[in-house]
């Protein structure tokens, strides 16, 4: 553990919070509690301590936001701040950028000497501490990892217009407006928080890649696109019927509808051979 009293000034841990309430010079906090901060749509709050020797008439606070390669992604303006001798708490309030992509990012809290300029002149610290934050948006109560391949992962349900005013926001922000939208005309249950279409459709990919995956991720799989669009089939017919040994299978759903694979690899890799084309799309049913 580090030892703080043998610096004349230093800083501790960072806490993420939520929300800050300040009543007779206490603060009251509502930590935030895991990493990911692509939630907090308003931003959040960095919280911590610093611990003086001395007092100090004013030294300056900001905070970086890097990438875990260290490239600069967000830096805050120089906050001149009087510190008292002892412990004293502090936070800045942190506002990621529009654009900034889901990932691993590295939060830097940095104090920096006295300086008559009101930007930041990083050149000058005197104490910092850093933690790892997370981007990852949630759509439908559902954290979103990866959120652009959500967004190409549309193309079961969604037709070449709507792919094409999802993609062509300016910002994520927008980006993401434009997904909640087009999920938000499908939910068959707008009154509640749930939306069962969004949960099922993207299920649906999970097991596809859970089940389907080869030389591609299942969900572009020609049986992870059938299962996305139909479901899972009423029955599975399996065998070998070709004197070269390539396997089938045959998909039956109701209405006496079926489609036919083919392993012609013989490593898995069922191609769809009848019919050749599906036009249909997902649609949710209760």
């Amino acid at each position: 553990m580090l030892d703080f009293d043998s610096y004349d000034f230093s800083l501790s841990g960072i806490l993420l919070v939520s929300s800050i309430e300040k009543t007779d010079e206490k603060y009251k906090i509502t930590p935030h509690i895991n990493d990911n901060v692509g939630t907090l749509k308003d931003g959040f709050f960095a919280f911590f301590e610093s611990y003086s020797k001395s007092a100090r008439d004013s030294i300056g606070l900001i905070y970086e936001i890097t990438t875990e390669g260290n490239e600069l992604v967000s830096r805050s303006e120089y906050k001149p701040t009087a510190i008292t001798k002892g412990t004293q708490q502090h936070y800045l309030r942190v506002i990621l950028p529009p654009d900034t992509k889901s990932g691993s990012y590295v939060l830097n809290i940095i104090a920096l000497k006295e300086s008559s300029t009101s930007t930041a002149n990083s050149n000058l610290p005197i104490a910092a501490a850093q933690r790892s934050i997370k981007v990852f948006r949630t759509i439908a109560d559902a954290i979103v990892i990866d959120f652009d391949k959500a967004v190409r992962q549309l193309r079961y349900v969604a037709n070449g217009d709507e792919m094409d005013f999802i993609n062509s926001a300016k910002t994520i922000d927008e980006k993401t407006k434009r997904f909640e939208q087009f999920w938000e005309k499908r939910d068959p249950t707008p009154r509640t928080t749930r939306n069962e279409a969004f949960d099922e459709y993207y299920l649906r990919i999970t097991y596809a890649n859970q089940n389907f995956g080869g030389y591609s991720e299942g969900w572009l799989t020609d049986k992870g696109m059938v299962f996305i669009i139909f479901g899972k089939p009423m029955n599975i017919e399996r065998g070998t019927p070709y004197n070269d040994g390539r396997v089938y299978e045959r998909w039956t759903y109701s209405s006496n509808r079926e489609f036919l694979f083919i392993d012609n690899s013989g490593f898995g890799d069922f191609r769809l051979v009848s019919p050749r084309l599906v036009s249909e799309k997902y649609e949710y049913n209760k």
